[in-house]
């Protein structure tokens, strides 16, 4: 996919959560353990691609990447433990792991687009860019923008409004129309 993109001229980026963890099987991956997905991502940024961290974990309770990371999907509210210091220990976690494997994210993106507003905060003051539907209240709403953006944050938001490949239908044709509209 990435040769295709890069044989294309398509500018492209790639979410990337550095830390896949299975609560229930006691699963933990790091980036140092699959070399070869490093090469890759390595690959890709030496070709034009960009990096976006998509959380240290991308879970709080559950499964990378089903569960969110930031917020309590439970009780629709932020974590019990909402912190400037857990969010700034987490973007520090993250970052770290990257780094060490020579990979350099330059925006972010809240896993499920769901965070505190100290949360928000927090992330701004490492990533002047985010890549999302931000989420503007403590009652779950996002804000989505047709068009690239500054919130009142001061933040560049780049919206992530075309969707995704779904596993059950890879066809592009919805992604595509999106895109057009």
């Amino acid at each position: 996919a990435v040769d295709m993109l890069i044989d294309e001229g398509v500018p492209f980026q790639i979410s990337l959560v550095p830390v896949f963890i299975d609560p229930n099987s006691r699963t933990e991956i790091h980036l140092e353990e699959n070399p070869d997905l490093v090469k890759v991502l390595q690959y890709a940024m030496s070709h034009g691609g960009t990096l976006v961290l998509h959380g240290y974990t991308h879970q709080y309770r559950g499964v990378t990447p089903d569960d969110f990371e930031f917020w309590d999907g439970f009780r629709n509210a932020p974590r019990a433990d909402d912190s400037a210091e857990m969010v700034k220990e987490k973007l520090e976690a993250a970052l770290d792991e990257c780094i060490r494997m020579k990979l350099y994210p330059i925006a972010w993106e809240t896993p499920h687009y769901a965070a505190s507003p100290l949360d928000y905060a927090e992330i701004a003051k490492v990533f002047s860019t985010l890549n999302e539907e931000t989420m503007i209240d403590l009652q779950g709403t996002q804000q989505a923008f047709p068009y690239p953006t500054v919130d009142i944050r001061g933040i560049q938001i780049i919206p992530e409004n075309i969707g995704y490949l779904p596993e059950d239908n890879p066809s592009p044709d919805v992604m595509l129309g999106n895109a057009r509209a």
